[in-house]
């Protein structure tokens, strides 16, 4: 679907309410589309991938305070941050880095939820959006499982 149109997008975010389940909304990173405060009034959760790199790390800071001033113009916007740092490579960052990494995720809790890291694997380059191997799941597991819990309030020990 396009969001290009917010009477539309808005219609469509309202449908997807009445349906039974969970909908998830993979979107650009950008919010520039006409519909993207739609969906962003209707969501419950934004995950927000984003791996060590300056690139990535500047983008999705302005992408966070992007929200946060969208916020005080419409207050409606309710949905929490679940961060989830991707392509991690324990091998890779001098101390120097580790130290930057961990104020990166410092800054990023203040706003919302670190998931568990997803690791840099060669199969992981390898998805598709039919389905995936039992190596991909191995690798998104712990991560994927943690989300769910958060979106469905579910404690480890229940």
């Amino acid at each position: 679907m396009t969001i290009k149109n917010p009477e539309s997008t808005h219609v469509i975010m309202q449908n997807l309410r009445t349906l039974p389940g969970t909908t998830i909304i993979d979107t650009p990173g950008s919010l520039t589309q006409e519909g993207m405060l739609q969906l962003l009034i209707n969501a419950d959760y934004i995950i927000c991938p984003y791996h060590y790199d300056l690139n990535t790390i500047d983008s999705t800071r302005a992408f966070l305070l992007a929200i946060f001033r969208l916020r005080q113009s419409y207050p409606q916007i309710k949905a929490q941050f679940i961060f989830v740092c991707n392509k991690y490579d324990v091998r890779v960052g001098k101390n120097s880095e580790l130290k930057a990494w961990k104020i990166v995720d410092e800054y990023f809790q203040k706003f919302g939820i670190l998931a568990p890291r997803i690791g840099s694997y060669a199969d992981l380059e390898r998805y598709n959006t039919i389905g995936n191997n039992d190596k991909v799941a191995k690798h998104t597991k712990r991560c994927f499982d943690f989300i769910y819990k958060t979106i469905y309030n579910i404690d480890d020990n229940d």
